[in-house]
């Protein structure tokens, strides 16, 4: 319990750094993805990615889990989507799967249907809505959702 907390923390306190420090170098942007482009040190978002990740792997501790957060490592790394149609199509595929197989985590291997359920409806919401920054909000939503899940498990 107490290495899957740790990891827990350490996965969420990487997300709001690398989250303030854009914010402050570079401002809002449409998704975590473009603050490739719009950072200095293009490598930060990778580091981020990979950063973030892993522990949340170690954290969430399923199969499941640990396939989500190699999704998250491969959008991390197809980050320069202008390269080629392939490495956009591996970006898009890893952040994509890296939620979805989250999602289904939540509700497989720890039971529940309500957390899932209302990203869901917020996706869906997000994705009727014309939502100025839209992906970036389903970005953190699905991290949001995957670490409060992840620590309703741990305390259960």
């Amino acid at each position: 319990m107490e290495q899957r907390l740790i990891a827990l923390i350490i996965s969420v306190s990487i997300f709001v750094l690398y989250k303030n420090y854009c914010l402050s170098k570079v401002g809002m942007t449409v998704s975590y993805s473009k603050t490739f482009y719009r950072l200095k040190r293009k490598y930060l978002y990778t580091l981020f990615m990979v950063a973030f990740a892993i522990p949340m792997s170690i954290a969430g501790d399923t199969p499941l889990m640990f396939w989500a957060s190699a999704a998250m490592v491969l959008t991390g790394v197809a980050a320069d989507i202008k390269r080629s149609e392939t490495t956009y199509w591996l970006h898009i595929v890893g952040a994509n799967a890296g939620i979805a197989i989250a999602m289904l985590s939540i509700v497989k291997d720890y039971g529940n249907w309500v957390l899932p359920g209302l990203f869901v409806a917020f996706l869906i919401y997000a994705l009727v809505r014309e939502i100025r920054y839209r992906t970036l909000y389903i970005e953190e939503a699905a991290l949001y959702i995957s670490a409060f899940s992840i620590l309703l498990d741990i305390w259960n």
